[in-house]
């Protein structure tokens, strides 16, 4: 007669289970770590469509070469299938500015590391962010579409 404690490992199924069960007991998931995995997921942006970085002034200023001009504002542009989103980022790093087309009153959400920020565009599509430090993201949404860009790291 088998040991009703011994599972059999040759099943895949019953293996995971066994591997599973004992990583529970001897290493359980600390409550915060899952509580902050849960939070990525908010349910009400998963329509938001990614955008592509279809240009960049740092990555297309080929080589640095030495002038006297100081640095110069980084300009960004995304775009959707619906959306486009063309933005400059101040030289202090934290002045945007940006432009959503087509133009309408929207709303825009910079998402960082401290925290989000939202502001309203103008009916041209134009806003302004005073951003925190460190990385950012933007959400635009449209009444016609939404839209998220990559982590921008400035």
């Amino acid at each position: 007669m088998s040991d009703p404690r011994r599972s059999d490992l040759h099943d895949d199924d019953a293996l995971v289970a066994a591997l599973a069960q004992a990583l529970d007991r001897l290493d359980p998931v600390p409550a915060d770590a899952r509580d902050a995995a849960v939070a990525v997921f908010d349910l009400g942006q998963l329509d938001d469509e990614l955008a592509t970085l279809v240009a960049d002034s740092l990555l297309d200023a080929g080589p640095a070469v030495r002038h006297d001009d100081g640095p110069e504002p980084r300009q960004l542009s995304f775009t959707t299938e619906h959306l486009s989103l063309e933005i400059e980022l101040g030289v202090d790093g934290q002045t945007l500015m940006g432009a959503v087309s087509p133009a309408a009153v929207v709303d825009v959400v910079s998402e960082g590391p401290s925290g989000s920020l939202v502001t309203r565009s103008d009916e041209l599509g134009r806003f302004r962010l005073a951003l925190g430090r460190g990385w950012c993201r933007l959400r635009v949404r449209s009444p016609i579409a939404s839209l998220v860009t990559p982590v921008i790291v400035r």
